[in-house]
């Protein structure tokens, strides 16, 4: 589920990336990689709030993932 979700995020598919992303969510809460990639895809979407939410938790659970100083750089600039 994770990789089909990250496979679809890559490839442009965000309605489908996004539903699946949230479900390995579910399974995996703590993995920084569904993590950082659901908050991708609600940024894609335009879901910005979200987007924030969810980086945070990857920043408490891993505040050295590759992207996420970047990512939530993007993030605030489009505050």
């Amino acid at each position: 589920m994770k990789w089909i979700g990250i496979i679809y995020l890559r490839t442009g598919r965000l309605q489908d990336a996004t539903p699946l992303l949230e479900m390995a969510m579910k399974i995996a809460p703590r993995d920084p990689e569904v993590l950082y990639n659901l908050s991708q895809a609600y940024a894609l979407n335009g879901q910005d709030d979200n987007a924030r939410s969810i980086s945070r938790r990857l920043e408490a659970i891993d505040p050295n993932f590759r992207g996420l100083a970047e990512s939530s750089k993007d993030m605030a600039i489009s505050k």
